[in-house]
């Protein structure tokens, strides 16, 4: 919400920050990437596919992996 702050409305990175109470080596953070995130967004998809009542979503952001409620998932 700090990004889309500072660029929406132009304000500075400290004011947007200190408003949402992020600090700002959290909003300059960029994660990242690794071959074996790949690997395991692969698996988990594909064990959704095979599970239906699992449920994991990327939501267009391979970075972003979000369960589902833990009562869909029956051992």
């Amino acid at each position: 919400m700090a990004k889309q702050a500072v660029q929406e409305s132009g304000v500075s990175i400290k004011l947007a920050c200190e408003a949402f109470r992020v600090s700002e080596t959290c909003y300059r953070y960029q994660p990242k990437r690794r071959a074996e995130n790949d690997v395991i967004a692969d698996w988990l998809i594909r064990l959704t596919e095979n599970r239906r009542n699992w449920g994991f979503g990327v939501n267009g952001n391979p970075n972003l992996i979000q369960a589902s409620p833990a009562s869909a998932i029956e051992f």
